[in-house]
């Protein structure tokens, strides 16, 4: 089991597989090409006679016969495996090498290996699909390696809980843990995430995990990895509004605040529909929130935690974890951000809000992970480990916490050398941005505080939003 597994090429380029993708051995490059491609299917069109050859190169593949090859040879959204390789996963794959090198047969060195793996207790374990759960194998240490299994103490009795307890730390009610999760059962317990090191198979599990409930909360996120897609809502929404002053002489920002207050305050008139796109923001942020708290507890080890220390998380890293996932939606050349839902242009996102200095530094923060051009992977697991920062917030047991939060760190590492081999230096970048984002949350919690009664009166009509936006 410590020799690494020798792959067949990709099935559809030849290049050099990493393991099944969509329910086929492939190469990371045409398994991203294949979550991109399904998503937008009916854009790709061959030019030539529909049988181009797909290679391994960089570029010049036709996509749409690219396309074409991973559907015919069974590739599919719903083939989405788990786990680690199965025994007869395993055995079908050394075959095929041996085929390929012009054997007839596995060797019996071949064979002791397999009988070895069938003899292992920790190489046969099946995933549920899926459909039916984003649950990763629960880490411990291996046997084989002589290591114990380390448990999490236990969190804090009722009573001590009782006597540390934080009244502005908690959710009334424990509205938010309530939420009706959006993706089936998505409870993780952890057994054993202390200081150990994880295995490769082990940091593929949670990054598969995470990936995947990002997949199911998050089905339209995987649009804005593709440029010509966001460019062109951005250019979309930006000529609309362009337009829209051109043609009714719009100069955003002429009504101030009060001026506004008081042509309400008589006539009840709405008059530049300021209020009216409050509230659709404050029921969009509210939705958003369901889906942020089913993520969080996707995470291994989160559900361990007590009751005051998930509210405590939640509340202080909802921006973090949002900004990192939305920074896709700005475009700051042109001043625009065009979510699925909602679309604004920066004038109107100040005029609304109140707060240039927040909406700048969201459009600079943007503006600098464009240009580090995160993967999916990446983006899933730095949401993850934003949520579990112990120093952001007074916690009943901060060390359990960091726990977690550290196979998340080395699953960080894991896939960044995946995606960008070679460039050392981009992991403690990822973290500076971290660090950034503590800056930017402090902006926004100021600029919370600078809303006025009317816009207030509009948040408190959604609980869930006004307890995580005032009650931190």
């Amino acid at each position: 089991m410590s020799d690494p597994l020798t792959l067949p090429p990709c099935r559809i380029c030849t290049g050099v597989a990493t393991g099944i993708h969509y329910g086929i051995n492939t190469c990371e490059a045409c398994k991203a090409f294949f979550r991109r491609a399904s998503m937008e299917k009916d854009k790709y069109h061959c030019t030539a006679d529909n049988d181009c050859v797909i290679t391994d190169r960089r570029r010049g593949n036709c996509s749409a016969c690219r396309l074409k090859k991973c559907l015919d040879l069974g590739m599919s959204r719903g083939a989405v495996r788990h786990g680690r390789y199965t025994i007869a996963i395993r055995t079908k794959t050394i075959m095929e090498v041996k085929r390929l090198e012009g054997k007839d047969a596995v060797s019996s060195s071949d064979q002791d290996k397999l009988q070895e793996m069938k003899n292992s207790s920790c190489g046969s374990d099946d995933f549920d699909s899926i459909t039916s759960s984003v649950q990763p194998k629960k880490l411990q240490s291996s046997t084989a390696r002589g290591s114990k299994v380390i448990k999490i103490p236990a969190s804090p009795t009722a009573e001590k809980r009782k006597k540390r307890k934080r009244k502005s730390e908690r959710l009334k009610e424990k509205k938010l843990l309530e939420i009706e999760p959006v993706v089936s059962d998505c409870t993780v317990h952890s057994t054993g995430l202390e200081d150990q090191i994880l295995e490769e198979a082990e940091m593929q599990d949670i990054i598969n995990c995470l990936v995947t409930a990002q997949e199911k909360i998050y089905p339209n996120l995987i649009n804005y990895f593709n440029k010509d897609f966001t460019e062109k809502l951005a250019n979309e929404y930006y000529d609309s509004y362009t337009l829209r002053k051109e043609m009714f002489g719009l100069k955003v920002g002429t009504i101030s605040k009060e001026e506004h207050r008081s042509i309400y305050q008589m006539t009840g008139i709405d008059i530049d529909d300021r209020l009216a796109m409050l509230d659709k923001t404050a029921g969009h942020i509210q939705r958003g929130i369901v889906k942020y708290i089913t993520f969080a507890k996707v995470i291994p080890g989160f559900n361990d935690l007590s009751e005051t220390d998930k509210l405590s998380l939640i509340k202080a890293s909802r921006f973090e974890y949002w900004i990192l996932g939305h920074y896709l939606h700005i475009n700051p050349d042109l001043g625009v951000n065009v979510g699925m839902e909602i679309k604004t242009h920066r004038e109107e996102t100040i005029q609304y809000w109140g707060s240039e200095d927040i909406v700048i530094g969201q459009e600079n923060f943007a503006r600098i992970m464009h240009k580090l051009a995160l993967s999916y992977e990446e983006i899933a697991v730095l949401r993850a480990i934003v949520i579990l920062f112990r120093d952001r917030c007074p916690l009943d047991d901060p060390d359990q916490v960091e726990r977690i939060q550290w196979p998340l760190i080395q699953c960080l590492k894991y896939v960044i050398q995946k995606v960008h081999p070679g460039e050392h230096r981009r992991f403690h970048t990822y973290l500076s941005k971290l660090v950034d984002l503590r800056n930017l949350t402090e902006m926004n919690r100021n600029s919370n505080k600078m809303l006025d009664e009317f816009q207030t009166n509009i948040l408190k009509n959604y609980p869930i939003v006004y307890e995580c936006l005032y009650n931190i």
